[in-house]
């Protein structure tokens, strides 16, 4: 059996499946993990009416918060389960190529499991206690669907489209400025190509407005503290720097020279791709295009609002809809006529992937989380110099040992959006002042993260 039969069957896309899978769930075997991570644990673990009422104030919609906690409920609250929670999402977002092989080809399918199981963002982010796995499987979804509907007005295909695209808006706010894309670009293909379907679109988009309403306050709200917050907002001042990393970020391996090349072939290729489908009339040829400009359009508007207003092009947010970037780069891949060609880049890809991997395997093992956490066995408290330390290490430990923030940083857990709630810190630790300090056995205190000041304070 030669490789395009493969390729052609299911089976065998269902075994690569589930390698991929096996893959990258081995990493969410550990308790390394970082502030955010640490805060998505905080959050799922409150009630479900603080849940809502802390997401208001956080920078992400409520969804991916509120349904983590269902997952942990069922499977048990172990940082194992929570990575797993992304690990799933993670795999169903690989079952899009069967919606994506009816609309393209076989082999458009075959290569949308590639891109989307082993591209770096997608193993970085498939075990990363965050939203972005979910908001990749939802927005994609939208998208595929946006396709179907557009070639089929069927009723199943406006519900899954308004279903996706509504849950999406629900988990990350990046996900609304693509769906408002999503939107225009539609309206823009029906205005050249059917124009009467424009009013149906309308309504909607009337629809989906009026779902996604009873969050509209808290939108404003997070747009008045961006934009209000000046210099102490965490994203850093917009640069060409941010629209680099924000280009290369699918393809970061933790090798600078290799991202780099990485960046220049998938690219290549990408926009050979389009400039093909452009030139060509290929039998998809309008949808391509509209996707394409779909792409395009989302950065562009990103990069207004950066300039104009205020910085959100961080990297990790383009993952919100990498799906779109997956299905044009599955489709300009496949069609490439020459097999040699293909299965070049199919050997780049499987050699990133493993790069990648093994820098993934440092970033999960090899850090001190889990150390400091078994060290912190030996001592009675445990207290942090910096609020992101005292965070991370008061969600990892477990039982009654307490973890302490030094007081003279409670400005900068203020800075870093802590919330307050019935005046209780929402994160696992207490404050702690010098005079308490002093009154402990030195000996039965492991110190993290102090700084000079905080060190002469405690010879003093």
């Amino acid at each position: 059996m030669n490789r395009d039969c493969l390729i052609n069957d299911r089976g065998y896309k269902m075994v690569v499946i589930i390698l991929a899978i096996l893959f990258l769930a081995v990493m969410a075997f550990n308790i390394n993990i970082w502030n955010d991570e640490s805060f998505s644990i905080i959050l799922a673990n409150q009630k479900w009416g603080e849940i809502l009422k802390f997401a208001a104030l956080d920078v992400h919609p409520p969804l991916y918060y509120l349904l983590l906690k269902a997952f942990v409920f069922i499977s048990g609250s172990s940082i194992v389960s929570y990575k797993m929670f992304s690990v799933l999402f993670y795999s169903l977002n690989l079952f899009w190529f069967l919606p994506i092989q009816k609309l393209f080809g076989k082999r458009e399918g075959w290569y949308y499991i590639l891109f989307s199981a082993f591209m770096p963002a997608m193993l970085r982010r498939g075990i990363e206690i965050r939203m972005y796995s979910l908001v990749s499987f939802l927005v994609t979804g939208a998208i595929v669907f946006c396709i179907k509907y557009i070639e089929n007005r069927d009723k199943k295909n406006i519900l899954f489209f308004l279903f996706f695209s509504i849950t999406s808006m629900y988990t990350h706010y990046y996900a609304v400025i693509v769906m408002l894309c999503v939107y225009f670009i539609i309206f823009l293909h029906f205005w050249k190509n059917d124009r009467k379907r424009e009013k149906e679109l309308l309504f909607m988009a009337f629809v989906n407005g009026l779902l996604y309403l009873p969050w509209a306050g808290c939108v404003f709200n997070q747009i008045e503290y961006i934009v209000g917050k000046g210099e102490r907002f965490f994203m850093p001042s917009f640069s060409i720097m941010s629209i680099i990393y924000y280009v290369v970020y699918y393809f970061h391996t933790g090798i600078n020279f290799y991202t780099a090349v990485s960046t220049v072939v998938f690219y290549g290729v990408f926009l050979y791709g389009i400039w093909k489908i452009w030139r060509d009339r290929d039998k998809n040829a309008k949808i391509l295009k509209t996707l394409s400009i779909l792409y395009f359009i989302v950065p562009f508007l990103i990069i207004i609002i950066s300039l104009f207003i205020k910085n959100i092009m961080g990297a990790k947010y383009s993952s919100c809809y990498v799906g779109v970037f997956h299905i044009l780069l599955a489709v300009f891949v496949a069609r490439i006529s020459k097999k040699r060609s293909r299965n070049m880049i199919t050997v780049f890809l499987v050699s990133t992937t493993l790069l990648t991997y093994s820098d993934m395997n440092s970033d999960q093992y090899d850090q001190g989380i889990a150390t400091m956490v078994a060290e912190a066995e030996a001592f009675e408290v445990v207290v942090c110099g910096e609020a992101l330390s005292a965070e991370t290490m008061g969600t990892c430990i477990g039982g009654d040992k307490k973890v302490y923030l030094m007081e003279d940083h409670q400005s900068y857990t203020s800075a870093f959006g802590v919330y307050k709630l019935n005046n209780k810190f929402l994160l696992p630790y207490e404050i702690i002042g010098y005079d308490e300090l002093a009154e402990m056995d030195d000996n039965a205190i492991m110190y993290i993260n102090l700084d000079d000041l905080q060190r002469m304070n405690l010879e003093n």
